[in-house]
């Protein structure tokens, strides 16, 4: 009989390890680069250097509980997140690059969907994990860290900023 506790005891450990990682059904991740607009000119008339940065748009689709998001890496530098509830279906999280086509993003019923939107860099530090075209994304679940790898989708740059 102590042997039959024992071994479900150690079956039900067993089990609550796979449990850490959240129901994350689906990452949506796309980037644009924004288009300059209204270049600005030296007193000679000379183009002045514009500095266009990538724009990353991430919905990630959960069932269940949602998880706390705390980071990104992308391109060697690390990022802060902040989650954004969408309520509103469908999404649009842009359009395509060769047709312009809309991209809709809509959740499966009974699931949730999140923008997870980039703040500052917050240093130059280079996750080992990743490679040059992954974003990197860290969450906290249940107390405990988990990591999510996202490859984003170039999608067409808005035509107004």
């Amino acid at each position: 009989m102590k042997q039959f506790f024992l071994i479900v005891s150690i079956l039900l450990s067993f089990s609550s390890f796979g449990q850490v990682q959240p129901a994350i059904k689906n990452v949506h991740a796309f980037y644009y680069i924004p288009l300059p607009g209204i270049i600005g000119v030296d007193l000679d008339g000379n183009p002045l250097k514009v500095k266009r940065d990538t724009v990353y748009r991430i919905f990630v689709e959960v069932k269940g509980t949602v998880p706390k998001w705390k980071a990104a890496w992308k391109g060697g530098k690390t990022y802060l997140i902040s989650a954004i509830p969408q309520k509103n279906f469908p999404v649009k999280a842009g359009e395509t690059t060769d047709d312009g086509m809309p991209i809709n993003i809509t959740p499966r019923k009974g699931n949730s969907l999140w923008e997870l939107e980039f703040g500052a860099p917050t240093s130059t530090e280079i996750n080992k994990g990743i490679k040059s075209n992954e974003i990197m994304l860290e969450g906290v679940f249940k107390n405990k860290i988990f990591y999510k790898k996202a490859i984003p989708t170039h999608i067409a740059s808005p035509l107004y900023q």
